[in-house]
């Protein structure tokens, strides 16, 4: 009955109600002795910190610290000393040679093309000889100039690998050799070529060696994870690649700050670029959509020229013009019978005259008799004229008579669409064909004055975006980085409310050595760096630390740092341990699949029938492992009480709160009834 199962559901209600208040007294003397225990442990460690703290360590973590290997020194002196003695043999090329290198109409021998595109790469220019040629060799000396300009600390990341091919078997050893094997010294300009790359490249293996062994300093691993942990829990949990570079850009651009003057004018010069870089972008976009109306307005000339010169039959001026001189005689007769058409038929008339002899026009003024006898005598000379120069594939206009202007143009298209088409046809068919011969004439003009006006705009449009890459080429000069790459990293750093300043940028750029991802990394961490590096330089700070701040991703970060370190097991049981006391570690975490004898509660169901169950507790009785593998007892709950139903992963969860309240219930002897009955509801209770 509806009482009976109200009295259930109550119940139920009851024992949830005791459980939620079973476990907020447990939270309550969790959180009394987390305040007593950890808290005060945290001040406690605090003070042995302060005592026992070895400062050396953490503030090399926090420098770059200087390379002790004096054979990598000496490897780096040599290769810069060899970049030098390269630099002087491109100095020292035939001027004469190098200009025939420059005007060559195809490719030169095999060794000089392979050392031009090789050094094409290195300029981050595609190595292709024709586009190098065009790109690094605009005028006479400009390619030596090129070359001398780039610095050692300016060679792309990925030019060796491009280039391994080209340093042959010495490269693929993490060799280069200065100079190149005599087989390939065909010409002096390749040899100095290929000596120059081989050379940056060397220079480049040396020094990103003495980095990598600047890396190396003597913190120990224990004391590094600790400074990560650190950093950690104050928000770097996220860097995942040079957490040290985060910290040293703060450092950095925090002392640099007393430099206000020089920053405003960093920031001026930054905004002057990111105006250009925008107006650059819009009229790049501007360019594109005045090139799709190029390409729909040149598919449309053809067209209206073709329908000109092969019209149909019943529209073929050309057959038909030679009745006009009778059709126009009787115009003149004052006797002659005058209608609706007249008036359309001198409209055509000096239409015709207008884009064909405009002097006669100005001559005859507003006499209509002699542009009649005008077009009477020449109408075969008047349509040769304009129809060719309609069909004219080569001009990029119309113009049936040189001193045709496109006033008289404009005027002889107001003419022709004032023109009623239907009172020409009633009186003439010639003239009917002639309005619509020469309709087709006007809007093929239009359609060309158009097409050039739209050339004349794309060409201003593409001039000015000329203009401003060169303002942009120029502003970028002082950074080996692209200007796409340079705004991307700004962007992402203005967006995450780091905005980065043009050295900030560079600085980022150069430490990521180009790689995007790690550049925005640094950039958009510089927030928790400024916060951590205080506490690192004078660990007093943790005293005051604000534990409620630390997430459950810093904290797990926190753990995966200290299980990388043998040393600091020992702090990553306690922490376990003290998980396992707040309740954190028993049982199934979240995501985790519950296991037989789990009380488990049901979130959600692919099935219709059982969203009943959505929100009740259960107990697992079963899981076979299949699609849909986990039996669920539902003990208690009215009408589905001691009733079961299978559910598919991700439906059901483990649930330590409601532990305990999903017990079977066993009825009385007496029960009847399907699922219990009313009489064993009435025996149980």
């Amino acid at each position: 009955s509806s009482i009976d199962e109200k009295r259930s559901e109550s119940s139920y209600q009851k024992d949830l109600a005791k459980l939620i208040e079973k476990e907020r007294k447990s939270l309550a003397q969790l959180e009394k002795r987390l305040q007593e225990g950890v808290v005060s442990r945290l001040g406690r460690v605090a003070k042995q910190l302060f005592a026992q703290l070895r400062a050396r360590e953490v503030a090399e973590f926090l420098a770059e610290g200087g390379c002790p290997d004096k054979a990598l020194h000496a490897e780096l002196e040599a290769a810069a000393a060899a970049v030098e003695v390269a630099r002087e043999g491109l100095r020292a090329l035939d001027a004469d040679a190098l200009e025939e290198l420059r005007v060559a109409d195809s490719p030169p021998s095999a060794p000089v093309r392979e050392a031009v595109e090789a050094a094409a790469t290195l300029l981050q220019v595609r190595p292709d000889f024709a586009h190098a040629q065009a790109r690094l060799m605009p005028r006479p000396g400009a390619f030596v100039e090129r070359l001398l300009a780039l610095e050692v600390g300016q060679v792309p990341a990925a030019a060796r690998p491009r280039l391994r091919r080209f340093l042959g078997s010495a490269a693929e050893e993490g060799q280069c050799e200065a100079t190149p094997p005599a087989a390939e010294a065909s010409t002096a300009v390749a040899v100095a070529l290929r000596g120059w790359v081989c050379a940056l490249l060397r220079h480049e293996a040396a020094a990103l060696e003495v980095e990598m062994a600047a890396e190396c300093i003597s913190c120990t691993p224990a004391m590094q994870a600790a400074v990560e942990c650190i950093c950690d829990l104050h928000g770097l949990h996220e860097v995942e690649e040079d957490l040290r570079g985060a910290l040293l850009m703060a450092d950095r651009f925090s002392r640099d700050a007393a430099a206000a003057g020089a920053a405003e004018e960093e920031e001026g010069e930054d905004e002057e670029v990111s105006e250009l870089q925008d107006k650059a972008s819009m009229v790049r976009r501007l360019v594109g959509l005045m090139e799709e109306g190029l390409k729909a307005a040149a598919k449309e000339v053809p067209k209206l020229q073709e329908g000109l010169a092969e019209p149909s039959p019943h529209a073929d001026f050309g057959r038909r013009h030679e009745e006009v001189p009778d059709q126009l005689h009787a115009l003149r007769d004052p006797e002659a019978p005058k209608g609706p058409h007249t008036v359309h038929a001198h409209a055509l008339v000096r239409a015709t005259l207008l884009i064909s002899k405009p002097a006669v026009v100005q001559s005859a003024g507003a006499d209509k008799g002699a542009l009649l006898g005008e077009v009477i005598k020449s109408i075969g000379e008047l349509y040769a004229k304009i129809q060719d120069a309609a069909i004219d594939k080569q001009a990029e206009g119309v113009t049936p008579a040189p001193d045709v202007t496109e006033a008289e143009w404009e005027q002889c298209k107001a003419l022709v669409g004032g023109i009623n088409g239907k009172a020409l046809a009633q009186a003439s068919r010639s003239f009917s064909t002639w309005h619509e011969w020469l309709s087709k004439v006007a809007e093929l003009h239009s359609a060309k004055a158009g097409l050039l006006s739209k050339r004349n705009a794309a060409k201003q449009a593409k001039e000015q975006l000329l203009a401003i890459n060169k303002q942009l080429d120029a502003a970028g000069l002082d950074s080996p980085f692209s200007l796409a790459l340079m705004h991307s990293v700004a962007q992402a750093a203005k967006d995450a409310g780091q905005p980065l300043r043009r050295s900030q940028l560079c600085w980022v750029l150069e430490r990521a050595k180009g790689d995007e991802r790690v550049a925005i990394s640094l950039a958009t961490s510089q927030a928790s760096a400024r916060r951590a590096l205080p506490v690192l330089r004078d660990p007093s700070l943790l005293s005051n630390f604000d534990v409620s701040a630390v997430t459950p991703a810093m904290a797990r970060r926190v753990k995966e740092t200290l299980s990388s370190v043998e040393a600091l097991q020992t702090h990553l049981a306690e922490l376990s341990a003290l998980d396992e006391e707040a309740g954190e570690a028993v049982g199934r975490r979240v995501g985790e699949r519950p296991q037989v004898g789990d009380t488990v509660l049901v979130l959600s169901s692919r099935d219709d029938e059982a969203s009943r169950f959505v929100g009740m507790a259960g107990r697992l009785e079963e899981d076979d492992g299949s699609s849909q593998p986990f039996l669920v007892l539902f003990p208690s709950g009215g009408d589905y009480e001691n009733q079961t139903w299978w559910f598919y992963e991700g439906e059901i969860e483990a649930s330590e709160l409601l532990a305990g309240i999903a017990e079977p219930i066993e009825h009385g002897s007496e029960a009847t009834g399907e699922e219990g009955g009313e009489e064993g509801e009435e025996g149980d209770e």
